[in-house]
């Protein structure tokens, strides 16, 4: 079948058929009918092969791309530079595919498509040339319901990157910078998220990029009390490659490239202007009930929250002592390790770890 030369049958069409069958098969010549064929057979499906008069139909070849955008941020984002050569045929059209087939569009030029309102995914570019006569081209359809003389060029791809970092649930967190190792816990990501890469970033309320760790477990492994007393967040970073200005001692607003930050979370760093903190836990580890002794930290109106190192609220059994003291039942705790976390109405704020035995 490879072998025949179909160009000196003249114009017109002819199918290509597979026939299995048994010996006596009567009427297999040609010039013979197919309905003529008598005996025991079977023909497949057919290919239809149709030969237009005068020039050859050929989409040619097209050049440039393939293109990578960063779609959903309200830039328009257009190709340049496709080029065509080696064309034939009575009509052309731009036809813009997904990877199925399916015709997204039919500009009359590539470059007057925006594909940053496409959102996320693939895109083909095709050049097609055909015959008057053609049925199918239309927006919705796919390629391979196309009826008549045609031929595509090869694609080009358009990759439309749309990077989501999700949401970080856990926190806020205050510590006291006492001596005593600080570290977060209980972080998630939330939500869809998208990206060829993703790290985690520490930066200063201004966005100074003070860490650059790569997973949740590095992030629960800073000790923040070695940083001294103020403010850094915490943000999950997704991004495609060739992302610029990801360093430390850089600004996180700075970056080029294609990404996207998540929500930030707070980390409070406080001091200690006591010398010897303005809260201390006793006694330590606690069995029945822990006592807090307050000495710099206002007691007026105090809220205290225990909760684990997954972020969950433990209770909010809280018990005056005196008129200088607070205590907080344990009994009942398992044993473990617990964070203790008070606030009071003038905004002072501080974490304290407990120890249950």
């Amino acid at each position: 079948v490879k072998g025949v030369n179909f160009d000196g049958a003249g114009a017109g069409t002819c199918f290509i058929y597979h026939l299995r069958y048994e010996d006596g098969l009567e009427g297999l010549a040609p010039d013979y009918v197919l309905g003529d064929i008598a005996g025991c057979y079977d023909l497949s499906n057919y290919i239809e092969v149709t030969r237009a008069e005068g020039a050859m139909v050929d989409g040619g070849t097209i050049t440039g791309g393939p293109f990578e955008f960063c779609v959903g941020d309200d830039e328009a984002d257009h190709v340049s530079g496709i080029e065509v050569n080696g064309a034939t045929g009575t009509n052309s059209q731009w036809v813009v595919t997904d990877e199925d087939g399916n015709i997204l569009g039919l500009p009359p030029t590539p470059e007057v498509v925006n594909f940053d309102g496409a959102g996320a995914g693939v895109c083909l570019i095709w050049y097609l040339r055909y015959e008057d006569g053609l049925v199918g081209l239309e927006g919705g359809n796919n390629v391979s319901a196309l009826s008549g003389t045609f031929n595509f060029s090869n694609e080009i791809r358009v990759y439309r990157h749309q990077p989501d970092a999700g949401e970080l649930v856990g926190g806020s967190f205050e510590f006291v910078v006492d001596g005593e190792a600080d570290m977060v816990s209980g972080i998630a990501i939330t939500g869809t998220r998208s990206g060829s890469n993703s790290t985690f970033v520490v930066t200063s309320p201004e966005g100074e990029i003070l860490g650059i760790p790569p997973s949740l477990e590095a992030v629960e492994g800073i000790d923040f009390d070695v940083a001294g007393p103020g403010t850094c967040l915490i943000w999950h970073l997704r991004y495609e490659d060739g992302l610029e200005g990801l360093e430390m001692g850089l600004n996180a607003n700075d970056l080029y490239g294609c990404y996207d930050f998540s929500n930030y979370i707070e980390v409070v760093r406080l001091s200690d202007t006591s010398g010897k903190g303005p809260v201390s836990l006793f006694p330590m580890p606690a069995v029945d009930v822990v006592n807090v002794s307050s000495k710099s930290f206002d007691k007026e109106n105090v809220q205290m929250r225990l909760y684990d190192f997954a972020g969950n609220d433990i209770s909010n059994k809280v018990r005056r002592v005196d008129s200088t003291d607070l205590s907080y039942d344990v009994q009942s705790l398992p044993s473990g390790i617990y964070l203790l976390s008070l606030r009071n109405s003038k905004g002072q704020a501080i974490t304290k770890k407990l120890v249950k035995k």
